[in-house]
C-alpha cells in the first residue's frame, strides 16, 4: 500500500487567507469567521485524503486491468498453441 501524502498547498493557501482575515479584525465575528474557515480546511482536506484513497483504488484497480490483460493474452497464447 502506498503512503500517503497531504495534496499540494490547497489547504495551507486557505489557511493562510483565514490567518490575514483575523489579523484585521478582533471581534468575535471574525473568530467565528475562521473558527468556520478552519472547519472548512479540515472538510478539505479529509476530501483530499478520500481521493488520495481513491486514487489509490483506481490504481489498483488498473493494477488488476493489467492483470486480467496479461490473463487475456496467457488465454490467447493458449488457443494459438493449439491451433
Amino acid at each position: 500500500m502506498r503512503e500517503k501524502t497531504p495534496s499540494p498547498n490547497v489547504s495551507h493557501e486557505m489557511d493562510d487567507r483565514a490567518n490575514e482575515e483575523l489579523k484585521t479584525s478582533t471581534t468575535d465575528e471574525k473568530l467565528d469567521e475562521y473558527y468556520w474557515l478552519d472547519e472548512k480546511l479540515d472538510e478539505y482536506y479529509w476530501l483530499d485524503e478520500k481521493l488520495d484513497e481513491y486514487y489509490w483504488l483506481d490504481e489498483t484497480l488498473d493494477e488488476y486491468y493489467w492483470l486480467d490483460e496479461t490473463l487475456d493474452e496467457d488465454y490467447w497464447l493458449e488457443e494459438e498453441l493449439k491451433l
